[in-house]
């Protein structure tokens, strides 16, 4: 390839999510074309995984809602001008707003790397939201994310706006595909209550807009009414997250559903999770 580019991608942390899978697919896509590929994040447990591909990682904490993350802005503008980055490409609010400051600062007269944004769900409108609109060319991953940017910011030049729908490998998620009897074993091992019975799957972090308590509320219906349930709260339980996983468990210990319920972090075999499940919940 005559001229790869280099393209740095930035987000708060490479642990599990839509927005982290993202990075490292199109890290993937940018290494088989030729380019380079590098993620500026916290890290996390998807950071060897990245690097395996070939991609590099950046470690800074880009993503902690702050005023002493702007700190790190300066080695943010370093590494666009030792890379010369041609893209940096922000998938968060604050980590755009620091591309932002880093590439609007250092010499006026150097060559700035284009700057892209991704609006990966309906984050609520105001000034600080705003940010994820101003890259050059703003990526939304569905119609409906497209068109609720252009309700909430009218101003906005629609041609700027690219839709580029979310989806999974089907290699790696075969309708067909059974789970080895090991795994199962293993996993019954594991969460013992969720044995028997049908299962309900809801994957997703821990964060109230994914509706986990709407999943609680139906599995305590669902019981009522006979039907043995059971329900998996996949990649719930992260890190600082323990005030909401606290409400979670005060709303299952009241509806008396503790021994149904399943609460994990972020796993590495949801092909099998899905694979098993009777029901798998979207409910953001």
């Amino acid at each position: 390839m005559a001229n790869p580019l280099t393209v740095i991608q930035l987000l708060p942390a490479l642990d599990s999510g839509g927005v982290e899978r993202s990075t490292l697919e199109i890290a993937a896509a940018l290494l088989d074309a030729g380019h380079r590929a590098i993620v500026v994040s916290a890290g996390g447990r998807l950071v060897p995984a990245l690097q395996a591909i070939g991609a590099e990682h950046v470690a800074l904490g880009i993503g902690k809602k702050s005023p002493l993350t702007f700190r790190h802005v300066p080695a943010l503008r370093r590494l666009f001008h030792d890379t010369q980055a041609d893209i940096v490409h922000a998938r968060s609010r604050l980590p755009a707003w620091l591309a932002r400051a880093a590439l609007d600062g250092g010499d006026p007269d150097e060559p700035k790397p284009h700057f892209v944004t991704t609006v990966h769900g309906m984050n609520s409108p105001g000034r600080y939201s705003r940010v994820m609109t101003i890259g050059e060319r703003v990526i939304c991953v569905s119609d409906s994310v497209r068109a609720y940017v252009l309700r909430h910011y009218p101003n906005l030049d629609p041609s700027r706006l690219d839709v580029i729908p979310r989806g999974i490998d089907p290699h790696a998620f075969p309708r067909d595909f059974t789970p080895s009897r090991q795994w199962r074993a293993q996993l019954d091992a594991e969460y013992p209550q969720l044995a028997a019975g049908q299962l309900l799957l809801l994957p997703g972090r821990g964060t109230r807009l994914k509706g986990h308590a709407h999943a609680i509320d139906l599995l305590a219906a669902l019981r009522t009414n006979g039907i043995d349930v059971r329900l998996m709260l996949a990649g719930a339980q992260q890190a600082g997250r323990d005030r909401y996983l606290d409400e979670l468990r005060a709303r299952i210990l009241a509806s008396g559903l503790q021994d149904f319920v399943a609460i994990t972090p972020p796993r590495s075999d949801m092909r099998e999770l899905y694979a098993i499940a009777d029901l798998v919940l979207q409910v953001s």
